[in-house]
């Protein structure tokens, strides 16, 4: 028996991984932060306190600081589920484009939060274009299946 990709069950766990990273990698920043500061405050309380506070606040780093504003996902052939490879994908018409690797994946790094429109083009298949809200720092995932065009252009 063939096993079938479920890509359901796929983003349930990446999922499940990501929080879990996020999660060790708050517990370090919360670490970092509190060492640094006990430092400071040990080096520096009794000679120049409002510098050590000063400098504790300014030093300590964002919770979710690790996080790029992204976009990725995978394209597919709608009609046979299977990987497109080189498909076109610009945002919003600015010039920041990308084609797709030969499995499908693409990304986007350091886009701005808000509002997009994506462009997905390739030779032989109907063009999508979708608007998307990228959210405060977190990676926005997107598939994207792409119909075959009927006259083939």
């Amino acid at each position: 028996m063939k096993n079938h990709y479920k890509p359901e069950l796929f983003r349930g766990e990446h999922h499940q991984y990501n929080l879990e990273a996020e999660s060790i990698v708050t517990e370090m920043n919360d670490i970092y932060n509190n060492r640094l500061s006990s430092y400071l405050l040990g080096k520096y309380r009794k000679t120049d306190a409002v510098f050590c506070s000063d400098f504790t606040q300014a030093i300590k780093m964002p919770r979710n600081a690790h996080r790029q504003l992204s976009l990725k996902g995978k394209m597919l052939n709608a009609a046979t589920m299977e990987p497109l490879r080189s498909v076109n994908i610009s945002v919003d018409n600015n010039g920041t484009s990308r084609r797709g690797g030969e499995t499908g994946v693409y990304k986007f790094q350091n886009l701005t939060p808000g509002e997009h429109t994506l462009h997905f083009r390739k030779n032989g298949f109907v063009t999508q274009t979708h608007s998307i809200l990228i959210p405060d720092e977190e990676t926005l995932v997107l598939d994207v299946q792409l119909q075959p065009s009927e006259n083939g252009n």
